[in-house]
């Protein structure tokens, strides 16, 4: 049953976003190892930089979409397309984007499809 499936799914990514999951973080001009979590349906990303943590959050009432792949301006940078589009995704909100690659598929597909159902489930 696809409810059972979507349930399984969002459940797995709740655990894994409450306690955080390691990704890369693409920007303009730098890509850094950032942390991702969910607490009170507020998404924060965790940044460690030069100058220390920088966290930027995002709320889920603010998450316009959940892009797959590398459909963001940013990720069409020369220094960004050596890297494999079934790794990355983007969370694009009306005033930012981030964009992120995982070390593998499954944990691109698994983010993205449980970002959306948690989305989808807040808008409702």
């Amino acid at each position: 049953d696809e409810s059972i499936g979507k349930r399984s799914l969002n459940e797995s990514i709740e655990v894994a976003l409450a306690v955080g999951v390691t990704l890369t973080l693409h920007t303009v001009k730098h890509s850094r190892s950032a942390k991702i979590s969910l607490a009170n349906d507020v998404l924060s990303c965790r940044v460690r930089k030069s100058s220390g943590v920088k966290v930027v959050q995002i709320g889920l009432e603010e998450i316009k979409s959940i892009i797959s792949g590398k459909g963001t301006p940013n990720f069409q940078q020369t220094h960004l397309q050596s890297i494999p589009s079934e790794l990355c995704f983007s969370i694009v909100t009306s005033n930012k984007t981030l964009d992120f690659e995982t070390l593998y598929k499954t944990e691109r597909d698994a983010l993205v499809a449980g970002l959306q159902i948690l989305v989808e489930r807040y808008n409702s």
